[in-house]
C-alpha cells in the first residue's frame, strides 16, 4: 500500500491486546482498529502476548511487538503464573520500552484487552509513558471481578455491590471460591493502577455504559460510546422476505448463553430448531435435545446462508452481555426478527412487537409464547420489512463510520490534552 497523507492529529497508535489472532470479539476490533488506522496513513504498533499474528495485520505501516508469552490459563498451574497473571512484570517492561519514544501530542495507546496474557501492569506503563489512552469495554471487567456481573452458581445477574465485603465473600465463579478470590485480588490491583492513570473510556453500547459508569466514572478522564461496526454492511439485505421454517441460535455453548433454554423451548413447542455454535455443553445438549439441528461453529458465510433461511433469531442469554452482533446481522443480512432476552445489551436491537419480540430474561414460558406468535406468517412478513425499512439507520455501523468516529475521538483526546 502507498503512503497516505495523514489529516489527523493523531500519527501514532498503540494498540494493546492480549492476542493478534482473530479468536473473539476484543481481537477482532483491535486488529480492525489496527488495520484500518495504518489504511488512514497512521503508523501502528500492535502489541500483545502471543497468537500467530492475522492477516489483517500485513500492513508496512504496522509494527508487530509480542512479550512471547501464553494465556495465564495454558498448562499446568505455577506459582510464576499465577503472580503473572496478577502484575506481569515482562509486559510491564516491554510496553515502556515501546511506548516511551513516542510523542504525547501526537500518539494514542488503545487498550482493548490484558485480562488473559498482559495483566493489570500494562496500566503503570502507560501511565509512566505520560501518553494519552483509550480503554475499549468488551466485557465488564473494569467494574466486576469475574467480567460480566454474573453468579455462575445462581445462573443469575449478580446485583451484589462490586468488590464490597459481600462481593468477597460470595461465590459466583464458575471456578470455585479460591479462583474468586483470586479474581477480586486482581481487579483491586487493576482499579488501582486504572485510577492513577485515569483515561478515557470507550463504551460500545449504551447499556454496557449505564451498567458500568457508575462503578468506574471515578476512575477515568472522559467517556464516549463508539458501537462495533458491523462486517460487510455494504453487503446486506437478502431479497427473500418469505418466512423460513426454523428457529436459530447462534453462539458459544457454555452456561449463561441460553443454548439449554432455547433447545427447551423449541421442543417443548414442537419446532424446528437450529444451533450454530460449540462448547463444553454441546454433548450435554445434544444427548439431550436429538430434534435440534447441532451444526457446530460455522463459518460466517454458512451462517448468514442460514439465516436466510431461517424464521426468527433466538438470542436467549442470561448475560448483560457487551456488544452482541448476531441479532444486528440477522436484521442486515437477513432482514431476520429476532427474539431477544430482555435485560442484555442486544434488547436495543430489537423494537419489540415491530421488529422482533423482547421476553424477561430466563422465561421459558415467555419464550414459549414469542416462539408460538412467531409462527404467524403475516406477522413474521411484516417484521421482515418493518426490518428492511430500519437500513439507513443501520448503515452507521459500517467500517468506515466507526473508523472515522474513533479517529476524531483520537483527535479530540489529543486537542484537548497537549
Amino acid at each position: 500500500m502507498g503512503k497516505t497523507a495523514v489529516s489527523h492529529l493523531v500519527r501514532n497508535l498503540i494498540v494493546v491486546c492480549d492476542f493478534a489472532t482473530l479468536s473473539g470479539g476484543a481481537e477482532n476490533i483491535a486488529l480492525t482498529t489496527a488495520k484500518t488506522a495504518a489504511e488512514a496513513g497512521i503508523n501502528v504498533v500492535f502489541f500483545y502476548a502471543s497468537g500467530t499474528p492475522d492477516q489483517m495485520l500485513n500492513n508496512p505501516r504496522i509494527r508487530l511487538v509480542t512479550t512471547g508469552q501464553e494465556r495465564f490459563g495454558t498448562g499446568s498451574v505455577s506459582l510464576a503464573k499465577t503472580v503473572q497473571g496478577l502484575w506481569n512484570a515482562k509486559a510491564y517492561q516491554m510496553l515502556l520500552e515501546t511506548l516511551l519514544p513516542f510523542e504525547k501530542g501526537e500518539t494514542i495507546v488503545h487498550v482493548h484487552s490484558w485480562g488473559s496474557a498482559l495483566s493489570p501492569s500494562i496500566f503503570k506503563a502507560i501511565k509512566r509513558s505520560g501518553l494519552n489512552c483509550v480503554v475499549t469495554g468488551h466485557d465488564y471487567l473494569l467494574a466486576c471481578a469475574n467480567s460480566c456481573f454474573f453468579n455462575y452458581q445462581k445462573s443469575c445477574i449478580c446485583h451484589v455491590r462490586p468488590y464490597s465485603l459481600r462481593c468477597l465473600l460470595t461465590q459466583c465463579d464458575k471456578e470455585g471460591y479460591l479462583q474468586s478470590v483470586y479474581r477480586f485480588i486482581r481487579g483491586l490491583i487493576q482499579n488501582r493502577q486504572f485510577e492513577k492513570l485515569k483515561p478515557n473510556m470507550l463504551y460500545v453500547t449504551a447499556f454496557q455504559e449505564s451498567k458500568m459508569q457508575p462503578f468506574v466514572h471515578r476512575r477515568i478522564a472522559s467517556s464516549f460510546v463508539l458501537k462495533n461496526p458491523l462486517p460487510d454492511i455494504d453487503k446486506r439485505f437478502s431479497k427473500n422476505l418469505e418466512p423460513g421454517n426454523a428457529f436459530l441460535f447462534v453462539g458459544r455453548l457454555v452456561p449463561g448463553k441460553g443454548a439449554e433454554l432455547f433447545c427447551e423451548a423449541v421442543e417443548a413447542e414442537g419446532l424446528n430448531g437450529i444451533v450454530y455454535g460449540t462448547g463444553e455443553l454441546e454433548p450435554h445438549l445434544k444427548a439431550r435435545f436429538t430434534k435440534i439441528d447441532f451444526r457446530g461453529w460455522g463459518d460466517p458465510s454458512t451462517i448468514k446462508e442460514a439465516m436466510a433461511s431461517c424464521r426468527a433469531l433466538v438470542f436467549p442469554s442470561l448475560f448483560y452481555e457487551a456488544a452482541p452482533l448476531s441479532p444486528f446481522e440477522a436484521k442486515c443480512f437477513a432482514c431476520l426478527p429476532s427474539i431477544v432476552s430482555s435485560d442484555c445489551s442486544a434488547a436495543d436491537s430489537v423494537i419489540d412487537g415491530k421488529t422482533g419480540l423482547l421476553f424477561q430474561t430466563g422465561d421459558g414460558s415467555q419464550l414459549r409464547r414469542c416462539l408460538r406468535s412467531l409462527m404467524d406468517d403475516e406477522l413474521v412478513l411484516n417484521m421482515k420489512r418493518e426490518v428492511k425499512a430500519e437500513a439507513p439507520l443501520l448503515s452507521e455501523r459500517s467500517l468506515k463510520r466507526y473508523s472515522e468516529s474513533l479517529l476524531s475521538q483520537y483527535d479530540h483526546i489529543i486537542g484537548r490534552n497537549t
